[in-house]
């Protein structure tokens, strides 16, 4: 039988135990793991508040395109919503699985030391966190095509 949970399937059936007593696979869920998705769209940051707006719009966008409706936004700099309170926050709305990704253009120091930096220190006070961290935006066909669009719009 297949219950479906907040767009989870959880998958049980009934099962004889000793001296005649049934009982159902979801009492003994506590065996199982599920894995729990959340995303993180890692920015830089601004002081300017229409940045946010920016990052919030990318956000639904993005949850648009993938179905994913754990996404969240967080900056390294010039924001409450920094990388650790971004992970705090998924891990409350229930995550136990967590991808980030950078929205940076080049793998400069904040992608190659300060990112993963602090993640090894975020992950080590949630054991059992599993915290993948994605490729920045780099070098991708689909930028130039944003550019070129831009160039043509001048």
């Amino acid at each position: 039988m297949t219950v479906s949970l907040k767009g989870k399937a959880m998958y049980f059936k009934a099962f004889c135990m000793p001296g005649g007593t049934s009982r159902s696979l979801l009492q003994e869920q506590r065996n199982m793991e599920v894995k729990m998705n959340g995303i993180l769209i890692l920015a830089h940051g601004s002081k300017r508040k229409e940045a946010d707006k920016v990052l919030d719009s990318l956000i639904r966008k993005v949850k648009d395109k993938t179905g994913e409706q754990l996404v969240l936004p967080s900056c390294l700099q010039f924001s409450k919503q920094n990388l650790e309170a971004g992970i705090e926050e998924l891990i409350q709305k229930g995550a136990d699985k967590i991808k980030i990704i950078p929205l940076f253009l080049f793998d400069g120091i904040h992608v190659t030391q300060d990112i993963p930096e602090e993640l090894e220190a975020i992950a080590a006070k949630h054991p059992g966190l599993e915290i993948k961290l994605g490729r920045h935006l780099g070098d991708d066909d689909r930028i130039a095509d944003i550019i070129a669009d831009r160039i043509k719009e001048i």
